[in-house]
């Protein structure tokens, strides 16, 4: 997990904790504004980056865990072919625009629920870009169903 004045950001790949190589440089290129968390949803470019960054491919089953409209969601659906992509929020407004949004991509889905109550025991790839220290550290106890264990 890496801690960016006050914005955590984590990507998790398989069973492995993979930032480690580019990360400043990849940091560096993303607007101020993502970096600090002062940018409520992600903007699609910067998406595709963390994709590409991430290496997401076909055989992946990404979750984005709060993923406000779904665009991750459609994004890794449509155009990174994943085996499965599911975006987990909690605002039921939210999450039903998310719907909309993924509305016939059959590889694609919504899931209205706290994602510390989420079953995300699939996921090969995870998004979780939150800033409040306590979701985060909730969440380090989700992520041991991965059997991943984060510092």
């Amino acid at each position: 997990m890496l801690q960016l004045r006050g914005q955590t950001l984590l990507f998790i790949i398989g069973q492995e904790f993979h930032i480690r190589l580019e990360l400043d440089e990849f940091l560096s290129s993303l607007p101020q504004s993502i970096v600090t968390g002062e940018a409520v949803s992600l903007p699609d470019n910067v998406v595709r980056r963390i994709f590409k960054f991430a290496k997401l491919k076909k055989s992946d089953v990404f979750y984005h865990l709060g993923c406000g409209e779904g665009n991750a969601v459609e994004i890794a659906a449509k155009e990174f072919g994943v085996k499965k992509s599911v975006g987990i929020e909690l605002n039921k407004a939210t999450a039903a625009k998310a719907r909309k949004q993924i509305a016939g991509i059959k590889t694609a889905e919504i899931v209205n629920i706290d994602i510390t109550k989420a079953n995300i025991s699939d996921a090969t790839v995870l998004l979780f870009w939150f800033n409040d220290p306590e979701m985060v550290d909730a969440m380090k106890d989700r992520f041991k169903i991965l059997g991943l264990h984060l510092a």
